[in-house]
Order: C-alpha cells, then sequence, then structure tokens
C-alpha cells in the first residue's frame, strides 16, 4: 500500500457517488505501453515481500501506525526502466497469496535490459478521485506500492536482481468529523479532499461521522477539509495552512468543522452564496455562465477564498449582467486567496459598468487579482457605485479596459482605500497597472472619497486625461512612509500620472 506527491488537501463533503479507486496498471508517468516491434524479450522471478501481518487478507494492517496488505495470487506489477526511461511491456504476476511471493513474467523491451539498470517495480497506480470511504474499500481498491531494484544479470534472458521490497506509496487517514460545538459527530455520506488540482471524492452508503481516504503524501502544505452535507445538515469546512502525511502511514484526525462550503462548480457554488454560507472556498476553477449575486435579496456577509482558482465569464459583447460579481446593497464581501501567490482571479467579465465587480455593497479583496475585464461604461475591473465601500488590499488590478475608468471607477459617493498589507517583516504593495481607458483614467478614476497607500500605480493609458488616475473628489495619497508611486502612465492629453 502506499503514495504520490501532495500539494494541499481539501477535503470537502459533498454529492458524489461514483466508488472507485480506479485500478490503471500503468508505469508511473508514462502512457498505456504497446508492445515494441523490435524488441529484446526476458524472462523475470523475483521474490517480493509487502510484509503484512494478516496472511489471508489484503485489509491493512495498523501496527505501529504502519500500512501493510498481502498480495493476492494473480495480482500484476509493471515494471520501468529507470536508466533507460521506458516503461516495459509486459507484467509479473504473484504465485500465491501471502505476505510474500514469487513475481514472474516475460517483460519486452525495445532499448535492451542491461546489467545495473535500476527497475522500479510497481503494483498498481490508483486514481484517487472516487473512493468508498472505509477502510475495507481502501484495502481491496487502492492499494499502492514500489519496489526499486538493480539489475546484477541478463544472461539466457533471464533478469536476475537482488529480492524486491515493496513500500506504501499512501497515507491513509481517519477523519472524524464534529459540529462546531466540537462534541457532536458531524454526519454525511460524502466528502472531496483536493489535491493540487486533483479532486478526491470519498461516498459512503450510509451516513457517518468517520470517514476513510487514502492520499499521496504531502509535507507542509495547505490542508483544507470541507463538509458539504446539505441540504439537511448544512454546509461545513475546515483549514489549516500546513499539514504533512508520509506515505505507509496511517492517520486517524479529529476536526471540528465551521460554517462554510467548499465548492467545485457554478452550481455549488450559488447554492453556497444562496444557503448565506459565510465562507466560501473555490475547490477548483469555475466558469461562470451568470454572474455571482451576493446580498440580493437578503443582508450577507460572506468571504469567498480563490484559494489559487479562478472566477472567469467568456463573454462575445458587453452585456448588463455581465459582471463576474455585484455586490448588492445589503452584501458584504470579502474576497481573499489562501494560496498567498495572486494566483487566485477573476477574469473574463464584460459589463456595462464593473466588468470584473459592480459593487453597491461593501466589498473588500485581499491578495487576489482581478484581469481581462472589460466595461462598456465605466470601471473595467471595478465599479465602485453611490454609498458603497471598497476597500482593495495587497491586490493587482491589472489588463482591464474601460472608457472610463479601466481599472477602477468610483463615483459621487463611493468611498475607497487603496492600500498594502504587512506580511511578517514584508509590505505586500498593491498594484493598479497596465489598464486602459478610451476616455479618461486609465488606472483609476475617483470622483467620491479615496484613500491610497502602499500602491504601484504604473503602465495604464487613457486616451484623453489622467493616464494613472482621473480624480475630482477627494483624493488622499500617501507621499512618505507607504508612500505611492505613480510611474510610467500616459495619455494624449493632461496628466499621464494624475489628472
Amino acid at each position: 500500500m502506499k503514495t504520490n506527491k501532495f500539494f494541499r488537501i481539501i477535503a470537502a463533503v459533498s454529492l458524489l457517488t461514483a466508488l472507485s479507486c480506479g485500478k490503471e496498471i500503468q508505469p508511473e508517468d508514462q502512457a498505456p505501453v504497446e508492445q515494441p516491434s523490435a524488441e529484446f524479450t526476458y524472462s523475470f522471478s523475483i521474490d517480493a515481500s509487502k510484509g503484512a501481518d494478516w496472511p489471508d487478507t489484503k485489509a491493512l494492517t495498523l501496527k505501529d501506525g504502519t500500512l501493510s496488505a498481502t498480495w493476492a495470487e494473480g495480482e500484476e506489477v509493471t515494471v520501468y526502466n529507470e536508466t533507460t526511461k521506458e516503461a516495459l511491456y509486459g507484467s509479473l504476476q504473484a504465485q500465491s497469496a501471502g505476505a510474500s511471493t514469487t513475481l514472474k513474467g516475460d517483460l519486452y523491451s525495445s532499448k535492451g535490459i542491461h546489467v545495473n539498470d535500476v527497475l522500479t517495480l510497481k503494483f498498481l497506480s490508483p486514481e484517487y478521485n472516487n473512493q468508498g470511504g472505509t477502510l475495507e474499500y481502501i484495502a481491496a481498491h487502492c492499494d499502492y506500492a514500489t519496489a526499486s531494484v538493480t539489475v546484477t544479470d541478463t544472461n539466457d534472458g533471464k533478469i536476475r536482481t537482488s529480492a524486491a521490497t515493496f513500500v506504501n506509496q499512501q497515507a491513509i487517514i481517519k477523519f472524524q468529523l464534529l459540529l462546531p460545538n466540537g462534541y457532536e459527530g458531524l454526519f454525511t455520506k460524502s466528502m472531496h479532499i483536493v489535491v493540487g488540482d486533483q479532486v478526491i471524492a470519498v461516498s459512503t452508503e450510509t451516513k457517518s461521522f468517520n470517514l476513510y481516504a487514502a492520499v499521496p503524501a504531502i509535507s507542509e502544505k495547505q490542508f483544507i477539509i470541507g463538509v458539504s452535507a446539505y441540504p439537511e445538515d448544512g454546509l461545513y469546512y475546515y483549514m489549516k495552512s500546513s499539514a504533512s502525511f508520509e506515505s505507509g502511514k496511517y492517520y486517524e484526525i479529529t476536526v471540528v468543522m465551521k460554517p462554510g462550503a467548499v465548492v467545485f462548480n457554478e452550481d455549488e457554488l450559488n447554492y453556497a452564496i444562496s444557503s448565506l454560507s459565510p465562507y466560501v472556498i473555490l475547490g477548483s476553477d469555475i466558469p461562470l455562465y451568470a454572474y455571482v449575486k451576493v446580498g440580493q435579496y437578503n443582508a450577507h456577509t460572506v468571504t469567498i477564498d480563490l484559494n489559487g482558482h479562478c472566477l472567469s465569464r467568456s463573454l462575445s459583447a458587453a452585456d448588463a449582467n455581465g459582471h463576474v460579481i455585484e455586490v448588492f446593497e445589503h452584501g458584504n464581501l470579502t474576497i481573499v486567496d489562501s494560496s498567498g501567490d495572486r494566483s487566485g482571479c477573476l477574469t473574463g467579465g464584460w459589463a456595462n459598468n464593473g466588468g470584473g465587480i459592480c459593487n453597491y455593497g461593501t466589498l473588500t479583496i485581499q491578495g487576489i487579482r482581478i484581469t481581462g475585464c472589460k466595461a462598456a461604461q465605466q470601471g473595467g475591473g471595478i465599479k465602485n457605485n453611490a454609498g458603497a465601500t471598497l476597500n482593495v488590499i495587497s491586490s493587482t488590478i491589472t489588463g482591464n479596459s474601460a472608457p472610463n475608468g479601466g481599472g477602477i471607477y468610483n463615483i459621487e459617493g463611493g468611498t475607497m482605500t487603496i492600500s498594502g498589507i504587512e506580511v511578517g517583516s514584508t509590505l505586500s504593495w498593491c498594484s493598479i497597472s497596465n489598464n486602459t481607458a478610451t476616455e479618461d483614467g486609465g488606472g483609476i478614476v475617483n470622483r467620491g472619497t479615496a484613500t491610497i497607500t502602499a500602491a504601484y500605480i504604473s503602465n495604464n493609458e487613457a486616451a484623453n486625461s489622467g493616464g494613472g488616475i482621473w480624480n475630482s473628489g477627494t483624493l488622499s495619497i500617501a507621499t512618505q512612509y507607504l508612500s505611492v508611486e505613480i510611474k510610467n502612465n500616459t495619455c494624449n492629453g493632461e496628466g499621464g500620472g494624475l489628472w
């Protein structure tokens, strides 16, 4: 049993019901191998051990927290030549059941196998996407181990090596899910785990607050669990910034969930928003058919964590409702990116006003990007309307366009703050750059009240005035500590940097 490299885990209990870990047998990092036309043929027999305590079953053993499994007769092992970088055609079969066995089979190579070549023997290459949620299911369907041996002789077409000891290449986690009160179990039938861009769905036939999952190993990576036991039990999540799981180890984790959701598509996102969920985490990039509505019918304070992913529209022309997001009067939206590298983004909006976000309520964005958005009138990236409050913190507004306010348009009666944030001993600045206006305010139009500190406003362009900033309202710009750098902005009229 066994692993792979793993970046971040999100476990989200959602709606999937498919139950298969996948038993694709493929050499590592290789497509299925066709038998070569010109080949060397070898017979290979090798003693192999998985080192389990239970000789009559493939079930996991948890002695000292280490995973083990036994061989079943006829199980297949693939072989990859690490030295020649060749996936060998053919496979080896276990000749008997038990903790140890002899693997035998014929292998075919177009490059030949030589003394001192290093061979990787691989038992299964599981697709983690869908699992059954129990230890028994993992033992039967997700067994995964590898062994490395060095060729000592190939005389008479027979490959000889030392014995192979297979090492588990995955971690097994038992999740005990608790409600926010910290003592009641959160019963559910399904859970998602996300490893980088890979989504692992775990589903059981009956509700339980104990779910098992096989996962690739990770080292000090973000770990997120999201339990979506809706509709009757609500939406929940848990986030930890750093977690490590070793291959071949078994873990039991008790998690006190928080109200919130991990979402993977537009329907799940809209459900979380309409359910007034307070925290929503993206588990993947989500293309949007329609714009996201925050606070449309009820007062709603919510944080959307892009988590390194993007919300995107794909429009061929301006549309009155072509925003990516609209924050209504009773909405209070914070958008963050827990990936920490501003890879999370809003993109592709094309509206009459506010191509990325049209804000009538309270909007805070922190550590995200708004890029590639357009407006037919005002605010390619963001339009902040009368009575609305906009806080732009350590974010990037770039590559957006509009006739007025290519990056941001703050209207009369709107309040806007643009600032950096200290991360440890480092100040993370805002960047309003490479936006364009066919009339005024390539980067920013301010007709309301605005305060700007710790920001780069650069390389923006306006056809008329105010390449960087066009201002007719109340504008405060820091000039000393946390000063604002306005440079390399252009216009055809007055005020290349500030008008």
